[in-house]
């Protein structure tokens, strides 16, 4: 296993110690903290393909309507 040295300021290793729990590395604090953003960003990719996939439903919905109108 590589192992690297990364600097922060002693406000943010005041902010890791908050959330980190006594048996926990800094390594583990901050790959959960880097997984959790992934998985906020998965959410909001998914929620964003969602409300197009469902305006582009909406439209077709509409354009069926007015098709079936025009043939009554």
């Amino acid at each position: 296993m590589t192992v690297t040295t990364v600097k922060i300021r002693n406000e943010t290793k005041t902010s890791l110690d908050e959330i980190k729990s006594d048996r926990e590395t800094y390594d583990e604090v901050i790959a959960k903290l880097v997984s959790s953003a992934k998985k906020k960003n998965l959410k909001d990719e998914l929620i964003a393909g969602y409300k197009a996939i469902g305006k582009d439903e909406l439209e077709t919905l509409k354009d069926w309507d007015s098709a079936s109108a025009d043939s009554d």
